[in-house]
């Protein structure tokens, strides 16, 4: 997944090792946007579990808690939170709250890349 190209739609049948390729989403819709958001955390736990990431586009607000989920019965605090951006041509903003308590918003990132937050220290 660190190569930059969205994951693969796949069907599984019964079989373990049975899996079909239906389409790579990203060919059957040139236009699809979106944006990867990977956080560090520093005052919080290093893997930012528990952060909320708020990415604002085309007028819209899409949400995501880091949980830590990647699939059923896992966990992988290394892959990033993904964000369906519609047709929205650029992002005016990502805002993360940090487990700590701590706010912090990063703006214009390009969309169909990925950003690295890191948590901000405490002005001293």
């Amino acid at each position: 997944m660190r190569d930059n190209r969205l994951p693969w739609r796949i069907l599984c049948s019964r079989s373990l090792f049975r899996v079909a390729q239906i389409s790579n989403l990203a060919q059957k819709k040139p236009g699809l946007r979106y944006l990867k958001v990977r956080l560090q955390g520093t005052a919080s736990n290093r893997d930012a579990i528990g952060a909320k990431v708020q990415v604002k586009a085309g007028g819209k607000t899409y949400t995501q808690w880091n949980d830590g989920k990647s699939g059923y019965l896992s966990q992988s605090s290394e892959l990033p939170l993904y964000f369906g951006l519609g047709s929205a041509a650029k992002v005016d903003a990502v805002e993360v709250t940090w487990p700590s308590g701590r706010k912090q918003t990063v703006t214009g990132p390009k969309v169909n890349g990925q950003i690295q937050v890191v948590e901000e220290q405490a002005a001293k």
